[in-house]
């Protein structure tokens, strides 16, 4: 995890806190994306999915923050065709970097000795068969509104990682957690891990004359899980009968600074999950451990345009050189939409 640019790429909704690359309010936040609105809100609205290019390099060189690529047979490209989402899972725990892990499945793969969307030095048989991304009938290379330029970087090139000791997490609710530890005030439990996922599977669409489905669709409805591993420190007076009509939500922060030997205290990545219940609550005593308890919350997503429920993402990356922004949803279908500026007419 750097600064949110990656999950932008892979097609969530991250608004940015780069003011100099934010557009005019109150249209967008950042690169293309909508403020208030779920991570979420493009993946859901999505029947084509996105065309992924990988660029491999030599032996010895590193692509990463490279700036001018060489010629342009130096390099290998696999590309991955109409590529969807079907999972998304962060964690972050007590002495390790904090990752991101994404599974994506794809209609097809096409491998190239050379970059992809290039076209000095092409012949037209290498380059005519275009993008690995397959229309809606079932055509491959056909899809002009693929995106077919390279990206040189994986990220930006500023940020190695975000370290474990400049994170910060908040629990945020109406009342007292209704489990049995106590999760605030001096005697709260010590959070050791966090970890978020979103499984987003999907159900491929076939009708007659194509060898392709024609769609992916989320499987609905869609559970954001999240799992609190912590060291006890108190108990609360609780009773669990008493607590089973108990329908309180909670919100949960998880936000990632930039270290304290640099610009201590800003923002490069924050995830809020909004409205999560109870599903269950482990507490583990031996002989010779710690006290220790395992929370797992859910929160059920509404749809694209929920505003209140499921996973908000907001990062701190720059506005990316290749494209003014990238198209998200239904709009991928605009072939317009991959160019010109971010307008009142033209907001995302």
């Amino acid at each position: 995890l750097t600064d949110g640019g990656n999950e932008r790429k892979f097609g969530f909704n991250v608004p940015t806190t780069s003011i100099t690359n934010r557009a005019a309010a109150p249209y967008n936040s950042g690169d293309g994306c909508i403020s208030g609105y779920s991570a979420l809100s493009g993946v859901l609205n999505d029947p084509q999915g996105n065309n992924f290019f990988i660029t491999v390099v030599p032996d010895g060189e590193d692509v990463q923050g490279t700036t001018n690529i060489g010629g342009i047979t130096d390099y290998d490209v696999v590309a991955i065709g109409n590529g969807f989402i079907s999972d998304y899972t962060v964690e972050a725990a007590v002495g390790s970097i904090p990752t991101a892990s994404v599974t994506v499945e794809a209609f097809n793969i096409k491998i190239d000795d050379q970059l992809s969307g290039h076209g000095t030095g092409v012949s037209a048989g290498e380059h005519d068969a275009g993008v690995p991304g397959v229309d809606l009938d079932g055509n491959s290379g056909t899809n002009h509104y693929a995106f077919q330029s390279p990206m040189n970087t994986t990220g930006s090139s500023d940020i190695a990682a975000l370290r474990p000791g400049d994170l910060e997490f908040r629990m945020i609710n109406s009342g007292e957690y209704i489990g049995l530890v106590d999760m605030s005030g001096d005697g709260s439990a010590h959070i050791q891990s966090f970890t978020l996922n979103v499984p987003l599977s999907r159900t491929i669409l076939q009708r007659l004359g194509s060898t392709f489905g024609y769609a992916r669709v989320v499987d609905l409805p869609v559970d954001i899980n999240v799992t609190i591993s912590a060291v006890v420190s108190e108990f609360q007076k609780k009773n669990l009968f008493v607590e089973l009509c108990n329908a309180q939500t909670f919100d949960f922060d998880l936000i990632m600074k930039d270290s304290a030997c640099t610009t201590a205290g800003n923002t490069k990545l924050a995830y809020t999950v909004k409205n999560a219940r109870l599903e269950s609550e482990t507490y583990t005593n031996a002989i010779g451990d710690n006290e220790s308890v395992d929370m797992t919350f859910t929160s059920q997503i509404g749809g694209a345009n929920d505003q209140n429920n499921g996973v908000f993402m907001t990062g701190s990356y720059p506005l990316f050189r290749v494209l003014p922004f990238y198209p998200q949803g239904a709009r991928k279908a605009v072939d317009g939409a991959y160019s010109g500026p971010i307008t009142a007419t033209n907001p995302y």
